[in-house]
Order: structure tokens, then sequence, then C-alpha cells
């Protein structure tokens, strides 16, 4: 509880979100099964079938909620115990060479942008690019904007 309170934030949002996701289900489930049971008792299979139906609602509108979409993002950071995975650090070798080739080419400034979690990515390059030397005082400019 020592941070900030946007990054606790961010990483209890999908928590929270999935949580009441299943809660809205449950409840819904719920109400469906009373209101069948006053037809016919012994419906077990009609919650199971809103509990499922709720939650593939939910995930099909997650471009608007993003919970499970952080999820799988946390899942795949994590996935290699805070070092990037190999296909990852791959792709960011690929666009460091691009990089370190417009630092060589006629430009007057290299501007490196990141939002969201690639401004993490972002980081780690402008780390590699300065600590192999490419940079110099009095050089090309390399610029770093974090949207």
């Amino acid at each position: 509880m020592q941070l900030r309170k946007g990054p606790v934030i961010a990483a209890l949002y999908p928590v929270v979100m999935l949580v009441a996701q299943a809660a809205a289900a449950l409840a819904l489930a719920y109400a469906a099964g009373a209101v069948m049971q006053l037809w016919h008792p012994g419906l077990f299979w009609l919650g199971i079938a809103v509990i499922l139906w709720v939650l593939m609602g939910f995930c099909r509108y997650d471009n608007r909620l993003f919970a499970y979409y952080l999820m799988h993002h946390y899942a795949y950071s994590t996935a290699a115990h805070g070092a990037h995975p190999n296909d990852l650090e791959a792709r960011l070798d690929e666009f460091a060479t691009r990089v370190l080739a417009s630092l060589r080419s006629d430009v007057d400034e290299v501007l490196l942008v990141g939002h969201s979690s690639g401004a993490h990515l972002a980081i780690s390059l402008l780390a590699d690019i300065v600590r192999s030397g490419a940079v110099q005082s009095g050089g090309l400019t390399l610029s770093f904007f974090r949207a």
C-alpha cells in the first residue's frame, strides 16, 4: 500500500472487475432459478447456462472493460519471472536495429514514443541503445516521450 494510487488501481482493477462480473452472473442465475422454480423445480442447468451466458457477454464487451485483456497482459508479462519473454526480446532487438539505423541516417532527431505498457518497453529499448554506446553527447538527439 506504499505505492501511488495509479499503479494500485491499475493492478487491482481487473481483479475487482472480474469478481464483480462473477457476482453479477451468480445473481442473475439465482434470479432466473428463483423465477423458474415457480414453474419447474430442479432446473439446475438453467443456472449454469445463465452464468455462462453472462460471463461470455462480459468477455465479448471486454474492448470497453479491459479486464480480461489486463489479466492476459499481466500473465504474459510475469511468465518469464520479470525478464522479457524470448519472442518479445527478439522483437525488441529488431526494433533496436531500426532505431540504430535511424540514428546513423541523415535526421535531426530520433523520437521514441511509448504508450501504456509500450512505455515500459520503450524505456527498456532506450536503455539498451544507450548502453550500446550509440548515443554520444554532442551527437544526434535521441528523445523519449511517454504518452
